[in-house]
């Protein structure tokens, strides 16, 4: 008769009897304000394991190993991290998933500012999103994502086919959303009963959020550093249009995020998708993402409410193909855009999509990015200023312009004052600004009408809408 396995061993008996040599670097916990978890605790748990159990392995902290199996959750249950931090780990042979978590809504929720790792685990029909994100030192790697059950909002119809948020939504406003949103705050609500929320201090970029909406919108916890690698997203179907593999909404803390080395595939709304990171540094790199037709962007990052958006963007050498939009910055200052791979698929109900698009941002260096296959444009700055675009290739790009706004194709529509634009020979550029510095392209000046203005400007209206949809195109 074998020994049965204790659930807790010291942590060099783990590594000898198991031989998972990356829990060692994973579960060094410290930092000024981050609880500390005992290094030489290793807990598992089992599919056997009642809900409550598993809890108190997690409240424990130190690392805590989900064995293989299967684990359903009821359709409103997820686990609480809240007492110390902690790294959650599945278990995989090669690089197949052996832990798998069914159901649930937000299967993993952080409430504190702790350091936690969540990675290694299958994740299969979440309610909403597989984890929520709204403070913390948070470390999110190698799991899988193979479906989300979209969840409904009110009023009616705003959402078409529900909201879906997939692997992970990062956001410090949950009191708002679930003040805002009366069906989603049913969800969110009992997440954080005990938050009242924060007042931004007066003067700050998020005061204007308070005067606008009159009730505390932040979580009491702050964001520190999120860590988003190696993650693959595979949504088989979805009827919601509001789909994110990767999300947020608003954080104010001065936070880092990185999006790294990620394979999203199939998201109906789109692959990332950050606004409201206003003084954060984002670094998006290397991810693979592939959209349907009809989805909304690969990438978008921007501010939703007070038009101030990142700090300092790296957004390089990732490949997307996409039946929308490729890549949308809005309201950021300062960055670089650099060695991205952009395929589109030219939508007819989205004719304004670009492959690039720049919305109200500044001091931004774009540079040895390809774009190719067909849309409105395949570069397209609107009210942006210190610009610097460096040999980017569009040689087998085909722009269908926006002949329904009188506006004809071309690489780059440059409607804003840019400076060293250059985006490889011989393509055309529609030069709609003034005191732009053109240079090795062929350019066509013009000016657009008030009509032309107001098309353009609603087209931007409706990208900031809170939660983008296709019903509002």
């Amino acid at each position: 008769m074998k020994t049965p396995m204790p659930t807790t061993m010291s942590r060099s008996a783990f590594l000898r009897g198991v031989g998972l040599a990356t829990v060692a670097g994973a579960a060094g916990f410290g930092g000024a304000g981050t609880a500390r978890a005992d290094k030489s605790t290793v807990t598992y748990v089992y599919p056997s394991d009642s809900l409550p159990t598993i809890q108190e392995k997690l409240d424990a902290g130190g690392t805590v190993v989900f064995t293989r199996g299967t684990y359903a959750l009821p359709p409103s249950h997820g686990f609480a991290i809240k007492r110390a931090a902690v790294v959650v780990k599945g278990e995989m042979t090669g690089r197949t998933h052996l832990t798998k978590i069914v159901g649930g809504l937000c299967p993993f929720r952080i409430y504190d500012e702790l350091k936690v790792t969540i990675e290694d685990l299958w994740f299969d029909q979440s309610n909403l999103a597989a984890i929520l994100i709204p403070c913390g030192d948070v470390t999110v790697r190698g799991n899988k994502l193979t479906n989300c059950n979209p969840v409904e909002v009110t009023p009616p119809g705003w959402y078409p086919g529900g909201f879906q948020l997939n692997l992970c939504y990062i956001s410090e406003a949950l009191p708002y959303l679930a003040n805002r949103f009366n069906a989603l705050g049913d969800y969110l609500g009992p997440l954080f009963p005990d938050a009242p929320g924060r007042v931004p201090p007066e003067g700050s970029r998020a005061y204007g959020f308070w005067e606008m909406f009159g009730f505390a919108p932040f979580v009491e916890k702050a964001l520190s550093s999120v860590r988003i690698e190696g993650n693959t997203v595979e949504v088989a179907s979805s009827s919601a249009a509001s789909s994110f593999a990767i999300s947020g909404f608003e954080a104010v803390s001065p936070a880092r995020i990185t999006v790294n080395d990620n394979s999203l595939r199939n998201v109906v709304g789109g692959g990332i998708w950050l606004p409201g990171f206003g003084v954060s540094t984002l670094w998006i790199t290397r991810n693979t993402i592939e959209n349907p037709p009809g989805s909304l962007w690969a990438v978008a990052v921007y501010d939703h409410f007070l038009e101030q958006g990142p700090g300092t963007v790296y957004i390089c050498d990732n490949s997307i193909r996409t039946g929308g939009e490729g890549l949308w910055l809005a309201d950021a200052s300062g960055g670089v855009i650099k060695g991205n791979k952009i395929e589109c698929v030219y939508t007819p109900s989205y004719p304004e999509a670009a492959g690039l698009d720049l919305t109200n941002c500044d001091h931004l260096t774009v540079q040895d990015n390809q774009i190719t296959g067909s849309s409105g444009f395949g570069i397209w700055p609107w009210f942006c200023n210190h610009l610097a675009f460096i040999g980017n290739n569009l040689n087998s790009f085909r722009s269908q312009g926006l002949p329904e706004w009188g506006i004809p194709p071309a690489a780059v529509f440059l409607a804003g004052d840019s400076n060293d634009v250059y985006v490889g020979k011989g393509h055309l550029v529609l030069d709609y600004g003034t005191d732009n510095v053109i240079t090795g392209v062929s350019k066509q000046v013009g000016q657009l009408t008030r009509e032309q203005q107001n098309a353009i400007s609603e087209a931007v209206r409706r990208k900031r809408l809170f939660m983008p949809f296709q019903g509002n195109r």
